[in-house]
């Protein structure tokens, strides 16, 4: 699956997203070794502790649907810029896939919010509207916290 296509459907995920607290939603859409995609956006609550981003909601999908090879995930968000996943998605991701490749969606401020703006991806296709900016998770997140840095218990 090209980098437009994954982000399309996180750009249609992003359309489902809860957010009247910020204003700001996000969707996600992770692939899976095998094909298959998981969607999901961003879910606010009035206790913000409780608030579930888009990334680790697909995550979340991927894992219960019994699919922990991501290979890729892309991320869509309602602003200007680009969208990068925060630091506690980086985090889950890393663990869940240390060589996942990121696919950022950027909007262009000359178009605001509502259009993003054209470009090709890393294949080359030209997307309508999203332009897609792609790198590794370690790009992001190059010394991660991971599993064997846990101490044994007594």
């Amino acid at each position: 699956m090209t980098d437009t296509a994954l982000l399309t459907l996180a750009e249609a995920a992003r359309a489902r997203a809860y957010a009247p607290y910020s204003g700001y939603s996000v969707g996600a859409a992770a692939l899976c070794r095998d094909g298959r995609v998981y969607t999901g956006c961003n879910i606010e609550n009035a206790s913000y502790g409780a608030c579930l981003c888009a990334e680790r909601a697909a995550l979340a999908g991927a894992v219960s649907g019994g699919n922990r090879e991501i290979v890729k995930i892309a991320v869509a968000g309602s602003g200007d810029g680009l969208c990068t996943p925060c630091g506690i998605c980086r985090q889950v991701i890393s663990e869940l896939s240390p060589e996942c490749l990121v696919v950022c969606g950027r909007r262009s401020p000359a178009e605001g919010p509502a259009e993003p703006a054209a470009q090709k991806d890393r294949e080359g296709a030209v997307p309508s509207a999203l332009t897609a900016e792609t790198r590794s998770i370690r790009e992001f997140l190059p010394d991660a916290f991971a599993g064997n840095m846990l101490a044994s218990p007594p």
